[in-house]
């Protein structure tokens, strides 16, 4: 997240250790097995049986079939791992057939299975799947959280701390007037949800990918979106856009269905990710 744009004034002052509210246990970490891709943190996990972490980097590895994925769960400072932090491997990796591998396509999203249930714990929690029929307001407060660079083209610094920000809901119909240029008319489409600010000046950023944006409603607290993409971070009138989760819930459920034959358990076997290009390094 951009500093200024993911950081909410709440923030610990220098030198003070503060833990995050426990919202932000949804969060995970995926990265290639052998390789430096310590990318962020995909969150959300579904009610009882399904975890949402992202791996902005999915595409470029799936269309090969290369590679080992490992999820990291209850993470909170990548520098100083915590022995509450678990890892997993990733069995199965079920993309959206409507992606099409560039930013602003639809389908920005994907499902990973792991090999092994996952027990939650207090540090691994799940955020509520919204269904089909749910919608998310304009100028509704939500919160996004990442590991991602804390303005654009600086990376967060050790000890690496989950961050988070709050942002409101922004229309598509404002979106789109947003983003509007004589090249490309309404980017954003009908599977998308922006949220930020139009000023500029608080965003998710590179590295943010896959992140939640998650919002409180009656004490619980639902994954709306996720971070998908955008232009720079933080530039005026160029919010954040994300992923919107309840347009692909029913794709979700029925997908969760046929891998698990129906069966629902208290364990987490499915990850759900968003699917962006990663450099192969």
């Amino acid at each position: 997240m951009v500093r200024s744009s993911r950081w909410p004034a709440e923030l610990p002052a220098k030198g003070e250790q503060r833990e995050l509210p426990s919202r932000d246990n949804w969060d995970a970490i995926s990265q290639r097995e052998h390789r430096l891709c310590r990318t962020r943190p995909n969150r959300r996990i579904r009610e009882a049986t399904l975890m949402l972490p992202m791996l902005h980097f999915l595409y470029s590895f799936t269309s090969r079939a290369s590679g080992t994925f490992k999820v990291q769960l209850g993470a909170y400072k990548l520098a100083d791992p915590s022995p509450n932090m678990i890892i997993s491997d990733v069995e199965e990796i079920i993309s959206h057939p409507d992606y099409a591998g560039y930013d602003g396509s639809m389908g920005d999203i994907a499902l990973m299975k792991l090999k092994s249930p996952v027990n939650f714990t207090d540090y691994i929690l799940p955020i509520c799947l919204p269904d089909a029929s749910v919608n998310f307001f304009p100028g509704e407060r939500c919160w996004i959280t990442g590991w991602g660079q804390i303005l654009q083209g600086e990376s967060l610094q050790a000890p690496q701390t989950l961050q988070e920000l709050e942002v409101p809901i922004i229309s598509r119909d404002e979106c789109n007037n947003l983003y509007n240029t004589t090249d490309e008319m309404n980017p954003i489409k009908a599977d998308m949800i922006c949220a930020g600010y139009p000023e500029g000046g608080k965003d998710a950023c590179q590295g943010d990918s896959g992140g939640p944006l998650a919002c409180k409603r009656d004490a619980v607290w639902t994954l709306a979106g996720v971070v998908s993409w955008g232009d720079g971070c933080a530039k005026p009138n160029h919010p954040g856009v994300y992923t919107l989760v309840p347009f692909y819930a029913d794709w979700i459920q029925d997908t969760m269905a046929f891998e698990a034959s129906g069966t629902l358990s208290s364990l987490v076997r499915f990850i759900w990710v968003l699917l962006l290009p990663l450099q192969i390094v």
